[in-house]
């Protein structure tokens, strides 16, 4: 290729930081060629940017616009393959192969040159790649695997021997070149040609000298080491002749140490046979044996001891069931003596379930009766409380590793203690709740206002009849007999415990799992409490407790290891019969809140947020607030449409000015509702944002469905109202209902334009009003201008310079003074709050001022006037007799 090429190839890649390595012709495919109209040159070139990344890249040359471009680009990290086909021709491989085939075979040569020393640091694989080209591009011949081509091939000939010749004696002269720098070779110096000659065979003499001597020395060496070699060689041969001996007396005595080692085996088994055997009746006459002292522990030892004695019990208990749940040979059970031992501990078991479970359900009874005839637990007035059962807690975590022994040893009677705890124990929730409620509503709660001012009209009670809550939550004695009782048999216990039986047992840990005070509520003898502080607290008191009996239930009676007793299901019909009567005591509670509707979505923020706590294994609770949930949702629903119900049947003001009773009522219901949530949850959010929706849309529609008529003022103070009181609740950086701000964006929207819209009607009609001749003249100027030009205008009998000039003359200062104070009377008696209307109708008259000023200048100025023969007017301007600072000055006097 020519070098003027290779330059514009170097000028192509250069802006883009890209050297030019290497380049070489493709010949065009023939079968591509008679597709195409013109045959314009394809190039392969190698190029490399300064960070080390080389592209192998395809050019093609367009002769129209004489430019490059280039059609494909590849990196040289991805090269896997090099093959060489023949002379001119060559393969690569980076995602599938691609044949080249170039116009030159020398160039194609040193091409792959450039490329292999390119691919050094990770090289392809090559294949028929010839040994001088690898050479070329000091590449590393001896590799293993490096060239799977015939590396051995014939020599060239012919024109392939001239061309390798040729790359072979370049490559000599750079080498030659290289040394002849060492030698700081400058021609025409003194340093000529012959003395370099002498100075390379003189050192050549002295290296061939330097390799016979050393030749010489390593002869000498080799010998003396032949003969050390030969020494070793014998003293092998003896030894190999010693370990023939050694083998032939080894295998005499082979069979000999063969025997000794299989009566070796023999005794070994029989010793570890009568091990076991010793073993296997040492373990049996332990499993029939009873020890004396858990037999009088379990019959004799009182059960109301302290936590030593209780230890020796446990312990005493778990030896027995250990005995009664040891596996035996089916052999063996058939034997009197075991029948005997069975038979007896059984006996005892039972003795000691009765024992135990009769003396915990006399504990319980004592506790629980006591709880209920102490009336100085109950709430009184300045004391809601809702006293913990500390005493019955500390008493039935003393026997809570007797109560797992119960459960492994019988079930039946350890699902009578757990029924007993709930029904004797539901007693006592009972009358502490009720109690709790009824000295709440007698003395702190306060009473709802009646007429409140948030409140568009109507009834805000929302009591409905008393509803089925309790129902779906109360539980009942035959329902929990069938949650406890269900399908379980003794044999089915035996095997859930299994070996576990045999553990020692752990006991309850007190402390955060079971609190030890009361849960009280600090309020004056006299204190009030508004509905919605009183249902929070109500709750704070209630949900703990519940939660706090489910951990008791679980940790002490151990329900984690009953299989039938311990999924949320089973645990929330245990609480429903704790509980039983609380959800009905609720239910009652938010009647009477509701009397005041509005406190439905305080209710329902309070119960979302306890919704929001509560764990997926606590279902009682859950199941309970999501009842309140809905029922408070459908409250919220309610009060909303009797808001809607009282606004669409409120009366329309009469007068044609003043405030709407919704209008002011809005805003203050917004902040109202606002003020009486707290940080509520996203479903309060929706709901409330719903609400004042709904409220603002048709507030805004009965405001448009005003007829306008006669009717701007009334419109138009009332939007203005809405809009100033509205923005700054829903302000997003300081307003208190400003997450309610995209739910009202379009009725917003509507109510700007409305306000816009007839504060031009009302601003448009005081200046009628006011100036109502020189509005007709200015708009009648202005229709005209629009057909005909200004000097045309004086030719109408309305409009001419006599005409104009009487009218203008009529609005001297003061009268525009006059005009301006009769506007702002209007203003000031039509509106409650003339400051919002004033400012826009004074810009509407300084808008009309510069108005009429431009009109009159246009047709009866200077620039109007005809002139005579010598160029002089031939009759004086007319102006309007006002200025913008006679308006200024006269508004800034009404104002003051």
């Amino acid at each position: 290729m020519s070098l003027a090429a290779k330059q514009q190839l170097t000028a192509f890649f250069r802006p883009s930081g890209e050297a030019l390595l290497g380049v070489v012709q493709l010949v065009r495919d023939e079968a591509k060629r008679a597709r195409e109209t013109r045959d314009d040159p394809r190039y392969l070139c190698i190029t490399a940017k300064r960070n080390g990344k080389a592209k192998l890249n395809k050019v093609k040359y367009n002769a129209p616009s004489n430019s490059y471009s280039v059609t494909k680009s590849l990196l040289l990290s991805d090269l896997q393959v090099v093959e060489v086909i023949d002379r001119s021709t060559f393969v690569t491989v980076f995602s599938k192969p691609q044949t080249w085939q170039c116009t030159d075979p020398q160039a194609k040569d040193e091409f792959l040159t450039t490329l292999l020393k390119l691919t050094k640091k990770n090289p392809p694989k090559l294949i028929h790649v010839d040994q001088l080209l690898m050479k070329a591009s000091n590449y590393d011949l001896t590799a293993e695997g490096r060239n799977t081509g015939d590396s051995a091939a014939p020599p060239p000939k012919g024109e392939d021997a001239a061309m390798t010749g040729g790359l072979v004696m370049a490559q000599e002269l750079v080498n030659i070149d290289e040394l002849l720098k060492d030698f700081n070779w400058r021609a025409g110096t003194a340093n000529n040609a012959a003395a370099l000659e002498r100075k390379l065979q003189q050192e050549l003499s002295q290296i061939e000298s330097e390799n016979i001597n050393a030749l010489i020395e390593s002869t000498a060496r080799t010998q003396l080491i032949c003969a050390q070699i030969d020494k070793a060689v014998a003293k092998l041969d003896a030894m190999s002749a010693w370990l023939g001996d050694y083998t032939t007396d080894l295998n005499r005595i082979g069979s000999q140490v063969t025997f000794i080692q299989g009566r070796n085996r023999a005794l070994i088994n029989q010793a570890a046979n009568q091990q076991l055997l010793r073993d296997e009746l040492a373990t049996f006459l332990r499993a029939l044996a009873l020890p004396a002292h858990v037999g009088d522990t379990l019959i004799h030892a009182p059960l109301d001891s302290g936590p030593a004695a209780l230890a020796r019990i446990e312990e005493a208990a778990q030896a027995l069931l250990a005995g009664m749940q040891a596996q035996l040979d089916p052999d063996l059970r058939h034997m009197a003596v075991v029948r005997e031992q069975a038979e007896h501990r059984t006996e005892l078991c039972q003795g000691f379930i009765q024992r135990l479970a009769g003396h915990l359900r006399s504990a319980i009874s004592l506790h629980v009766d006591a709880y209920c005839g102490d009336k100085s637990r109950l709430a009184k007035r300045g004391q809601l409380r809702l006293p913990a059962h500390d005493a019955l807690e500390e008493e039935l975590a003393r026997y809570q590793g007797l109560a797992r022994w119960l459960y492994d040893a019988d079930l039946t009677s350890y699902q009578e203690l757990v029924s007993h705890y709930l029904v004797e124990c539901a007693k006592v929730y009972r009358i502490q709740v009720k109690e709790l409620l009824d000295v709440l509503c007698m003395h702190h709660l306060a009473k709802p206002s009646e007429e409140a001012e948030w409140l568009f009209g109507g009834t805000s009670n929302l009591a409905p009849p008393a509803s089925a809550l309790n129902k779906n939550l109360a539980g009942s004695k035959a329902a929990l007999s069938n949650v406890l009782h269900r399908g379980h048999t003794r044999k089915e216990s035996n095997m859930s415990s299994g070996s576990g039986g045999a553990k020692p047992m752990a006991t309850l840990t007190r402390g955060n799992t079971i609190t030890e005070s009361s849960n009280n509520l600090a309020v004056s003898s006299e204190e009030k409490l508004d509905f919605v502080t009183a249902f929070t607290q109500v709750l704070q008191l209630l949900i703990p407790t519940m939660l706090h009996e489910q951990t008791f239930l679980v940790t002490v009676f151990s329900l984690e290891r009953a299989t039938s007793m311990n999924s949320p299901e089973k645990i929330k019909d245990m609480l429903g019969v704790l509980f039983d009567g609380v959800a009905k005591d609720l239910d009652a509670l938010i009647d009477i809140g509701l009397r005041d509707g509005s406190t439905s979505i305080a209710m329902l923020n309070v119960v979302e947020q306890h919704l929001g706590k509560v764990k997926p294994t606590e279902m009682f609770v859950y199941d309970l607030l999501s009842m309140l949930q809905v029922r408070l949702k459908g409250a919220w629903s309610r009060f909303v449409d009797h808001q809607v119900h009282a606004i669409q049947e409120s009366k329309m003001s009469k007068k044609k000015s003043g405030l709407l009773s919704f209008v002011r009522t809005l805003p203050i219901f917004i902040e109202h509702m606002e003020d009486s949530v707290e940080s509520p949850p996203p479903s309060v959010r929706a709901l409330l944002n719903q609400g004042y929706e709904q409220l603002v849309k048709l507030v805004v529609h009965n405001i448009e469905s005003i007829p306008a008529i006669d009717d701007d003022v009334l419109i138009l103070e009332n939007t203005m109202y809405l809009t100033t009181e509205l923005a700054p609740l829903l302000d997003p950086t300081t307003g208190i209902a400003s997450a309610a701000a995209p739910a009202l964006a379009d009725p917003l929207a509507r109510l700007a334009d409305l306000t816009r819209r007839h504060l031009d009607a009302y601003t448009h009609y005081l200046l009628r009003k006011a100036f109502g001749k020189l509005v007709d003249f200015v708009q009648g100027i202005e229709t005209l201008l629009t057909t005909q030009a200004p000097d045309e205008v004086v030719y109408h009998q309305a409009y001419t310079r006599a005409t104009a000039k009487k009218l203008l003359a009529q609005y001297p200062p003061k009268e525009v003074a006059k005009c301006i104070e009769y506007m702002h009377k209007k203003v000031t008696k039509a509106l409650d709050d003339p400051d919002r209307v004033w400012p826009r109708v004074v810009d509407e008259v300084e808008a009309f001022q510069a108005r009429a000023a431009r009109m009159v200048g246009r047709v009866y100025g200077v620039s109007a006037l005809p002139a005579a023969d010598g160029g002089a007017a031939l009759a004086d301007p007319i102006r309007v007799e006002f200025t913008l600072a006679d308006v200024r000055a006269a508004c800034a006097a009404v104002g003051k």
